[in-house]
């Protein structure tokens, strides 16, 4: 087995462990419309499940505008409504995240529910992430486009997020600025656009428990185990072991054949 193989072999073990953490976490997020429940599927896209809960460990959906909800198509957030919490979430806004492979044909399927990361372009993911609103929708040609949960409860009140403002720069006239928005923040939204819902806060939801009721913004964060299992490590060790043996003794074979 040569070297590049072997390093392969130790990323997909990193990745499965990703898997395992996050697979069937819930998280709850209370809006001014009514909560809803994501379910994270991170077989399908890995790495935007674990930027997703940091994201809201880090309670960074916290008064989070509802910006841009297009009916039949997508409602799209994560830009901060609170400007001076940009500072607080620079690493988030600032720091990319690798996109998630995509399946065999290069296009991912986004249904009704399916939440993904916006981005513009490869490697481009932050903080925006969309639900879409429809089977089929169109969406998951991009590299950016891949679902990473689900919508499981309340995708009534999802349904009802206020529309009638229309779509966001450049793809309408009337809606929201978002260079506004990330410079101004929710007082840009509040005078010209007061009836957009908000992300008024996410949580995990501790495992083995029901779902609370509301979500008490005075409710202590739970805290969840997202460090990678101690068997997944030796595992990726014991890889990376390999894999520097391997390469010691093509280093040696080929000295000795020159």
């Amino acid at each position: 087995m040569n070297p590049i193989t072997l390093v392969s072999l130790l990323l997909l073990v990193v990745l499965a462990a990703t898997t395992d953490v996050y697979a069937g976490m819930r998280i709850k997020c209370g809006t001014t419309a009514g909560d809803f429940v994501v379910e994270m599927t991170p077989s399908r896209g890995p790495l935007g499940a674990q930027r997703f809960v940091d994201l809201v460990e880090d309670e960074f959906f916290t008064e989070i505008p509802l910006f841009r909800v297009v009916p039949g198509f997508l409602v799209q957030y994560g830009i901060p409504g609170i400007v001076s919490n940009k500072e607080r979430h620079k690493k988030w806004i600032e720091g990319r995240i690798k996109d998630d492979p995509h399946p065999e044909g290069g296009r991912s399927q986004v249904d009704r529910g399916d939440i993904s990361f916006a981005g513009a372009g490869a490697d481009s993911r932050t903080t925006q992430v969309f639900i879409a609103y429809k089977d089929k929708s169109g969406l998951g040609g991009a590299l950016h486009e891949t679902p990473f949960g689900k919508v499981v409860e309340g995708m009534e009140y999802v349904d009802k997020f206020y529309s009638a403002y229309g779509d966001t720069a450049p793809f309408g006239k009337n809606g929201p600025d978002q260079g506004k928005m990330w410079s101004v923040g929710n007082p840009y939204l509040k005078e010209h656009f007061p009836k957009l819902d908000y992300v008024t806060r996410c949580t995990v939801i501790p495992a083995a428990t029901s779902v609370p009721e509301t979500l008490v913004p005075s409710t202590p964060r739970p805290q969840v185990q997202t460090q990678i299992p101690t068997n997944v490590l030796v595992a990726g060790s014991f890889m990376l072991l390999v894999v520097m043996i391997v390469l010691r003794r093509v280093t040696a074979k080929k000295v000795m054949t020159e």
